[in-house]
């Protein structure tokens, strides 16, 4: 049941969080902008200040004013021919169609986008249009042509350096993986949606991307890591009050959490939160998703009526959407509804149609695709003549264009000479801070260096010498003459015996201090190998799990890592109590992500792990490889530490 609830909920949200609308100035509401629009003299301006408007009120949920906005920048197409602004009003147009009811919108206008964009050989505005396109596809579960429209779609971002729509980018492949039950695939895309978006400054975008990758991570059942990206989801949106989309995907994981452990009355406080939401965003796609983990969450409870009539709304909503995929989800969840209460007879009615429905996907894209055709040479005739009524006016507005470039050239000369002088000034201070910490990182690394050296010597002293002098006595213990007696032979046996323990003991004191595994076949071997001689030991069960680990590290790195999950094993052994724990790796290009979590008693926060030898030279390490490090633990709930390195800083890459 649990596995239901997790491939329907996100064949339900992957139509809402697709793709984020175009981030606002902020500094003026719908209302300031359409009173400049008014008394603003110049189309292009006026065009540009509707569009922004638009997309205001579209995120409000004012939908009926945003088409009245619409219609007014429509009719200035006919006068000035400003294409970002068109791609944008195109766009808004996509999403506000595509999702309301008639998806088949969506694939006209992201077409509309492309022709109009190659027109006017605007790049950005072609990228765009072959993101929307892909989304499309997504929505329509081609997975095939969704990958090939992002696949021409990245290259343009990539060259205008255009991290924030990359991103997007990103996130559409992680949601078309997701749909084709890739959650680890999915999980990688997600990551690199996530850095982009931090990076560019965009949180609600950043916060959405943690939300999918939380929901990622509940499919594979893996659910501390589930609730760490939550977390972060949450806390970005309690900094944005109007993020509704980010509210709602957490209050519904958070609903799923609280199923988990039975406790149902705030599982179902979470939702009816998301509900609200949802219905304040006069949004059926959310209303389609609540309804969805409603029904599993009543079946859960075993009222099956209930989720019933839930599956009856879920599946209501999915034919007025006109969302293909959401029809035959929700009449494969509505036929196991009717099974449930007893009524066997819509039970086998509802899968019939949900058989013959699925079946006859091909003659009803066929159909789109002619209708999309059509459309498609309707729009390009009309942006021929519009771009005719451009040329027109172009030629008559020449003079003025070119005093306008006058002085945007002399502001853009001022403005470069500020920018000079202090961007130099910001890099002889960051230059400062970058010596001190090479300094620092020298002196640590030498310290290190120097570690490692002493280890070795101990190891080749315990296995040369110590390792001598032991098999060199079991020698000699067994060449001893007995005579015979009994309480010889015991004696020589039990001797016998414990110069074989301390035998096996330096050679393992010796393997740990310079494992020979690490330098010859590298990290991702020797890990094993520890974590299987941990688990033989007896001390308590280790298991190792590792993706995209192909490609060997530097081997000063790899020993640095292996020593870090060393000393946290360690950790977990002697303070824990833990009696099961997981070490993850993940390679994602140059990104290495190292994940340890135990079963262990935890500790408070006030205690936080901040004290001890141990975490000391593990903070240390990791600081000497130029990553991060967070710990996360609760008392009795385990610990759990994150740490990601970027393999390019440390000359990792084999």
């Amino acid at each position: 049941m649990i596995q239901r609830i997790k491939v329907c909920f996100c064949l339900s949200l992957v139509n809402v969080f697709l793709l984020s609308a175009m981030a606002q100035s902020g500094k003026l509401k719908p209302e300031e902008l359409l009173k400049r629009a008014a008394t603003e003299k110049a189309d292009t301006s006026k065009l540009k200040l509707l569009v922004e408007a638009a997309n205001q009120l579209y995120d409000l949920g004012q939908t009926e004013r945003m088409l009245t906005v619409v219609e007014q920048s429509r009719q200035l197409f006919a006068t000035t021919q400003f294409v970002p602004a068109q791609i944008e009003l195109y766009r808004l147009l996509a999403d506000y169609y595509g999702f309301g009811g008639k998806p088949e919108m969506r694939h006209l206008y992201a077409d509309s986008m492309i022709a109009l964009s190659r027109k006017a050989t605007y790049d950005l505005g072609e990228g765009k249009g072959l993101a929307m396109k892909a989304l499309a596809f997504v929505i329509d579960f081609k997975m095939e042509k969704a990958t090939e429209y992002y696949k021409d779609a990245i290259p343009i971002f990539e060259k205008l350096n255009d991290y924030p729509w990359l991103a997007k980018c990103y996130k559409g492949m992680g949601n078309a993986l997701m749909q084709g039950r890739d959650a680890i695939g999915a999980t990688q895309q997600y990551k690199l949606a996530a850095t982009m978006f931090k990076n560019a400054g965009s949180k609600n975008d950043e916060g959405l991307v943690y939300g999918n990758i939380a929901r990622a991570f509940i499919t594979r059942n893996v659910l501390d890591s589930a609730i760490y990206y939550n977390d972060k989801a949450s806390l970005i949106a309690a900094q944005l009050p109007g993020a509704v989309q980010l509210q709602f995907i957490t209050n519904m994981s958070a609903a799923e959490f609280l199923s988990k452990k039975g406790q149902y009355p705030q599982a179902t406080a979470a939702i009816q939160k998301a509900q609200k939401i949802a219905e304040s965003k006069q949004d059926i796609s959310m209303l389609g998703a609540v309804y969805h983990i409603s029904g599993a969450l009543a079946v859960d409870q075993k009222d099956f009526k209930t989720a019933l009539k839930f599956s009856l709304l879920s599946h209501e909503i999915h034919q007025k959407s006109g969302n293909y995929s959401g029809q035959v989800e929700s009449l494969k969840e509505l036929s196991k509804a009717f099974s449930r209460v007893g009524d066997y007879k819509n039970a086998y009615e509802t899968r019939v149609e949900y058989m013959h429905l699925n079946d006859s996907m091909f003659s009803s894209n066929s159909a789109k695709e002619i209708s999309e055709l059509n459309v498609k040479f309707q729009t390009s005739e009309k942006e021929k003549k519009i771009a005719e009524q451009d040329l027109s006016i172009a030629n008559k507005n020449i003079r003025l264009r070119n005093l306008l470039f006058t002085l945007i050239a002399a502001g853009l000369l001022i403005s470069l000479l500020l920018a000079l002088y202090f961007q130099r000034r910001k890099t002889f201070q960051q230059s400062l801070v970058t010596l001190k910490k090479e300094q620092d990182i020298s002196l640590l690394k030498a310290l290190m260096t120097g570690e490692e050296k002493e280890r070795n010597r101990l190891a080749r002293e315990l296995h040369d010498g110590l390792g001598g002098i032991l098999a060199a006595a079991q020698m000699q213990i067994s060449n001893v003459e007995t005579n015979g007696q009994q309480d010889e032979l015991v004696k020589k046996q039990k001797a016998t015996e414990l110069v074989s323990q301390a035998a096996t003991e330096s050679r393992r004191i010796a393997h740990n201090l310079l494992p020979e595994t690490l330098l010859r076949y590298g990290l991702d071997e020797a890990l094993k190998e520890y974590s299987k001689s941990i688990t033989e030991s007896k001390l308590m069960q280790l298991d190792y799990e590792s993706v995209g680990m192909q490609l060997s590290l530097d081997q000063s790195a790899g020993l640095s890592i292996y020593r870090i999950i060393q000393e946290l094993v360690n950790n977990i052994i002697k303070h824990s109590g833990a009696t099961e724990a997981l070490v993850q790796l993940q390679r994602e290009g140059e990104k290495l992500s190292i994940t340890v979590e135990d079963n262990g008693k935890g500790f408070s926060p006030q205690q936080n792990g901040k004290t001890g030898i141990g975490l000391s030279n593990i903070r240390s390490r990791v600081s000497y490889l130029n990553g991060s490090l967070d710990i996360r633990s609760e008392e009795q709930k385990g610990t759990s530490v994150y740490i990601e390195i970027q393999l390019t800083k440390n000359a990792a890459i084999g």
